[in-house]
């Protein structure tokens, strides 16, 4: 009895320490890497130049990518909702930054792009659901 208690104190251990948030490090690009904190219940999928993370019901996600460019964030926000086939409804546009909207398969995905530390680099944010957790990960974006 003692030995099953033992193994059980083990088991749960292991298991709480398994879905405790983590961090991962996801490659954007040839050569630089950014870390991001997954949170339990949520996955990791590495996607083109970053990851995205998703909760485990599909029920939001968010991606972070960074792509080489000599187009603003305007522009580059324009090229890829053509890309997408989806029509923007932008909520900002700036020199230095985009936010809009569009619909993909039914479902509503806001989508920023912004200027990276890199004058030649743009961040893609995109995001499904408007949750703290949502805002917890992309805050947790670390190069």
């Amino acid at each position: 009895m003692k030995q099953f208690a033992l193994v059980l104190v083990l088991v749960l251990a292991l298991s709480s320490g398994a879905m405790a948030a983590q961090t991962r490090e996801c490659k954007a690009g040839d050569d630089d890497t950014f870390t991001i904190t997954v949170p339990e219940g949520w996955n990791v999928q590495d996607i083109e130049n970053g990851c995205a993370v998703v909760k485990a019901d599909n029920s939001e996600f968010i991606s972070v990518a960074y792509y080489r460019t000599s187009l603003r964030p305007v522009p580059f926000a324009e090229q890829l909702a053509s890309k997408l086939k989806a029509k923007p409804e932008f909520h900002k546009r700036d020199e230095d930054y985009a936010d809009f909207d569009v619909v993909l398969d039914g479902q509503k995905i806001n989508v920023s792009v912004t200027n990276s530390s890199d004058d030649d680099e743009v961040q893609v944010t995109m995001q499904k659901g408007d949750s703290d957790t949502l805002d917890e990960i992309f805050d947790s974006l670390e190069f």
